[in-house]
């Protein structure tokens, strides 16, 4: 596979997006998020949406550079190492 900068630009916009809804979620009043199971769920997604993005461009740095098997979504982050 052949590094491909446009599908790392876009996993990165969307790691992006995520964070930024992130924080907008950090203004909500610790007890409200608490004991509001939508505002939970809704950080919960966020967060998987940009781990997500990162495995992706981990994935894709490690196919690219051709630096080993991938067998699980842990082994992306030892072969960057």
């Amino acid at each position: 596979m052949v590094f491909d900068r446009a599908i790392v630009q876009e996993r990165l916009k969307k790691l992006e997006e995520q964070l930024v809804l992130l924080r907008e979620l950090q203004r909500v009043p610790k007890e409200q998020f608490i004991t509001n199971p939508r505002d939970y769920v809704y950080a919960l997604h966020l967060l998987q949406r940009a781990i997500q993005a990162v495995i992706d461009i981990g994935t894709h740095l490690v196919a690219s550079l051709n630096l080993g098997r991938l067998e699980e979504y842990r082994d992306v982050a030892r072969l960057l190492a």
